[in-house]
């Protein structure tokens, strides 16, 4: 998902005719250097790309193309309130540039809610991530695989929040893209699935969650055998729940 974030981004800038070749070469270096953990380098191309289009009277869009992808730099790096600062600009930038309903404004949302996670906002987050699931789905329908990061901000954070309960269908739709787009067997189908098995045990659905969790098992035994033990571990206590009923 990074990559195709930052490509996604690298690509529309330069396409759109918001920068020069400095700008272009210096957006392109900082987005390969993020994009492979070199981190502190990568800052440093974005920053002095960044204050060069200023100089030069680049658009609001070129800008906040910078600041998106150092706001992406500062979360890696643990620099909330840098990437605080960059992201509330960068989204500034956006909303000007293509208006509250464009689907180009999602990894702008995308951006502060995360942001706003790692600040222990959880309820700004959500909203945020809410944001961007409206607007993906007036412009995409309810189909599309970019909506399946969207839909794990929406529900980390709620469960952050301690509103895992209001998350169900959130995950019961994340449950079905992630099976269309990424496979049955795939590890985060998995990870879905015992999501599930935990609300239904909350509810004392017992045999919903026994269904989960043995889907997530036969899962994990095929491609996350780290995870087997801790699936099996939440059969057994379903079961000794039973028995005690």
């Amino acid at each position: 998902m990074r990559t195709r974030l930052l490509a996604a981004i690298v690509v529309s800038f330069l396409f759109s005719g918001c920068g020069t070749a400095a700008d272009n070469e210096l957006l392109l270096q900082g987005a390969k250097q993020l994009d492979e953990g070199q981190t502190e380098q990568a800052a440093l191309s974005l920053s002095s790309g960044l204050e060069q289009a200023q100089k030069e009277g680049a658009p609001e869009k070129g800008l906040g193309r910078y600041r998106l992808l150092l706001t992406r730099c500062y979360i890696v790096q643990g620099k909330i309130d840098e990437a605080d600062r960059e992201s509330s600009r960068a989204f500034e930038s956006a909303q000007k540039s293509y208006g509250k309903e464009s689907l180009d404004l999602v990894p702008y949302l995308l951006a502060r809610s995360r942001v706003a996670y790692r600040k222990g906002d959880f309820a700004q987050s959500r909203n945020r991530a809410l944001e961007a699931l409206s607007i993906q789905e007036k412009s995409q329908g309810k189909e599309s695989k970019d909506q399946i990061d969207t839909i794990d901000l929406i529900v980390s954070a709620a469960c952050a929040d301690d509103r895992c309960a209001d998350t169900e269908p959130y995950l019961e739709r994340q449950l079905a893209l992630r099976k269309k787009y990424l496979g049955e067997d795939h590890p985060h189908v998995a990870s879905s699935l015992c999501l599930l098995g935990e609300l239904a045990e909350k509810k004392n659905q017992l045999e919903e969650a026994e269904k989960y969790y043995s889907e997530a098992l036969a899962i994990r035994e095929k491609s996350a055998k780290e995870l087997v033990e801790s699936t099996r571990k939440n059969l057994v206590r379903l079961h000794l729940k039973k028995l005690d009923e």
